[in-house]
């Protein structure tokens, strides 16, 4: 597992050098030929990869913050390394229905979108609704694994991953938590309710260990459905090294919700079979 209860804590310097290293790695991939394993689906590998190509891109983001000294966005890119790490995983230890549990969320956004723009006179709007297919109304069903909250709890160690993406959420949203790190206490004497600071004191290391460790469970979830298993080797050495198991495992909890929805996309593909003979 990749926890906050678990890991081994490395020196700035070393966790710096070790992202690096995946980013470098996984970019060198774009110089071949990847065959992906289909599984139950061959969008799987491919909205594993999306997610993890992300989080590889944010995590150089953060190196390149952290190099220049601009710590102050480092915990709201966290918080998003953690969101695409975590589902990264979640998809690929559940499979189809876990991929068409996030097409699920991605058409209810879409819907929202469209009907926010209605409402200020676009045109077409009511088409592309009404446009929808059966498939995606099916997908709107899907309830579980909609919020990155669903997601973790469907992870062995997923309470620590949502307690840290609540607690980067506190410093990512418009919020006095990110007033208070422009604030300090006033110079004794001071009329003046606060001191300003333009240069907010983040510890940042914490959460840049937990973009190393995060990236990490992503790549390693992707190797699994590259047909050359390119660089697992290492990727199983960098997981020794943060004292972290090389695969996270489904809780009793996701290991029910997969359960529910292997059985909804039965029932989906059954309807759709005696609708079609009918």
């Amino acid at each position: 597992m990749s926890t906050g209860r678990d890991i081994t804590a490395l020196d700035e310097a070393r966790t710096i050098e070790l992202i690096d290293e995946l980013v470098g790695r996984w970019r060198d991939r774009n110089r071949g030929t990847l065959t992906l394993a289909v599984r139950d689906h061959q969008a799987v590998a491919l909205v594993v990869f999306g997610l993890t190509t992300q989080a590889v891109n944010v995590c150089a983001a953060i190196v390149a913050l952290h190099r220049q000294g601009e710590e102050a966005a480092i915990v709201a890119l966290t918080r998003q390394v953690l969101e695409l790490c975590t589902t990264a995983v979640w998809v690929e230890l559940c499979g189809r229905t876990a991929a068409e549990a996030l097409m699920a969320e991605q058409t209810r956004q879409q819907v929202n979108e469209i009907k926010a723009f209605v409402k200020l006179g676009m045109q077409g709007g009511e088409a592309a609704l009404e446009s929808l297919s059966e498939d995606t109304q099916q997908f709107l069903k899907h309830e579980s694994g909609r919020y990155v909250e669903q997601r973790c709890s469907e992870l062995i160690g997923g309470d620590v991953l949502y307690a840290t993406y609540r607690a980067a959420s506190e410093l990512s949203h418009a919020s006095t938590a990110i007033v208070d790190m422009y604030l300090h206490p006033a110079p004794p004497n001071s009329t003046a309710p606060a001191s300003l600071r333009f240069t907010p004191d983040v510890e940042t290391q914490p959460w840049i260990m937990t973009s190393l460790s995060l990236l990490l469970q992503a790549c390693l979830s992707f190797d699994r459905l590259d047909v050359s298993h390119t660089g697992r080797a290492r990727l199983r050495e960098v997981a020794r090294e943060l004292g972290v198991e090389p695969r996270m495992a489904l809780s009793v909890e996701g290991s029910r919700s997969q359960r529910v929805r292997v059985r909804a996309e039965r029932t989906r593909r059954r309807n759709r079979a005696q609708g079609a003979r009918a």
